[in-house]
């Protein structure tokens, strides 16, 4: 887990023994000096939560930058633009490329 999430050896262990105190997770040794982890009804419960609010924060995200981009749109739209170029693509431009249809604004394209 350390190698593949970045981190030292110490942390990963500490990180461990503290969802096991929590009850989020339990050990089972098996052969070759080897854990299985498992996670417990507590530990789904709190995993539940965790995602639900990520999900919330990613939904208020989303609506914080649309509403954001639509006012842009909206201010260079008054200003007399027409045409607007992204650079780059990404999850934002995404974002703003959606807001865009709202409008009346398009993409110049050379």
């Amino acid at each position: 887990m350390s190698s593949h999430l970045g981190i030292a050896l110490g942390l990963v262990n500490s990180y461990v023994k503290n969802l096991i105190k929590k009850g989020y997770i339990t050990v089972k040794a098996i052969p070759s000096k080897r854990y299985a982890y498992y996670l417990t009804p507590t530990g789904f419960a709190e995993k539940t939560r965790l995602t639900y609010h990520l999900l919330q924060d990613y939904t208020r995200i989303y609506r914080e930058a649309k509403n954001n981009y639509r006012e842009l749109f909206h201010k260079l739209e008054l200003s007399g633009v027409r045409k607007i170029v992204f650079a780059g693509v990404d999850e934002v431009a995404e974002f703003a490329y959606i807001t865009l249809q709202d409008t009346g604004l398009e993409i110049a394209v050379s």
